[in-house]
């Protein structure tokens, strides 16, 4: 039952945070934007074009995107600072991709499965600005969902100028 509940938690959790985002336009203003969440799913270029943000709260940075396709990512790791933090069975970090497409949308997440050849990767965060309250980032990481044993590859994440 704790494992049902360790994959589905994050998952419930990604809900309620991405049903939590204000809806934010991703054009570029003068402002300096909505900011940027991009990345390549199995090579398929994927954008945040719906919603892209981020939250530093209670010692964690989440980076939070949606689709128009349906997709939703989240990634969340331990820290309020800069610098390199690896994702696996092992860390306080994760990182979630929800298809709600599926009927019953089951998390492909980086800590499921029983190794880091399986699942987990790395998100680095390069900057945090906290004078305009912007982060930027990058990440690459293989996801898994132990429910069917299917796996995706994410390469070339990027996260720039995301407000927080």
């Amino acid at each position: 039952m704790s494992r049902l509940l360790r994959m589905c938690l994050p998952v419930l959790m990604m809900f309620s945070l991405v049903s939590c985002l204000k809806e934010k336009s991703l054009d570029s203003t003068g402002d300096g934007g909505a900011g940027i969440l991009r990345m390549k799913i199995d090579g398929k270029q994927w954008t945040a074009n719906k919603t892209a943000s981020a939250t530093i709260m209670n010692e964690h940075v989440s980076i939070m995107g949606a689709s128009q396709d349906n997709l939703d990512l989240m990634i969340k790791i331990k820290t309020t600072s800069v610098g390199t933090y690896q994702l696996d069975q092992a860390s306080d970090h994760i990182a979630i991709l929800l298809d709600n497409n599926e009927a019953s949308p089951v998390g492909y997440t980086t800590d499921q499965g029983a190794n880091s050849s399986i699942a987990g990767g790395t998100v680095n965060i390069t900057k945090i600005d906290e004078a305009t309250k912007r982060i930027s980032g990058n990440f690459t990481f293989k996801l898994y969902r132990s429910s069917d044993d299917k796996s995706l590859m994410i390469t070339e994440g990027v996260f720039e100028n995301l407000p927080y």
